[in-house]
């Protein structure tokens, strides 16, 4: 058996090719902050950056169905994903919400889907 996990980012991996559908997450060290690059897309890590999950596919809600996600992102009335002043993803820690049929959802860090 090899010695490398299969689909474990590797350390050393500078360049990550990210398919339609697919996200990673990626820690910036100084600043302590994760953000999500959303495919298709080339993503060049910096030596600062720490791909710390991915890439992992979208979740595809077909309809007539629904996905439950714990600790949701706050949204503003245009539906863009609010920030704190540090860039850090602010969440709705111990809320729910219900997504409806939808394609391509990425799960931003400290979301959970049920």
């Amino acid at each position: 058996m090899s010695s490398k996990q299969s689909g474990a980012p590797l350390e050393s991996e500078s360049i990550y090719r990210i398919p339609p559908y697919y996200y990673i997450h990626v820690l910036d060290q100084n600043t302590n902050v994760t953000k999500v690059e959303v495919g298709p897309k080339t993503f060049i890590r910096q030596d600062n950056e720490k791909v710390i999950l991915g890439p992992e596919k979208m979740i595809t809600i077909p309809p007539r169905h629904y996905c439950i996600v714990e600790n949701p992102v706050l949204r503003d009335k245009d539906s863009q994903v609010v920030v704190d002043t540090n860039g850090q993803i602010k969440l709705a820690h111990a809320d729910q919400d219900i997504r409806l049929a939808e394609d391509g959802l990425p799960l931003y860090p400290g979301e959970e889907r049920y």
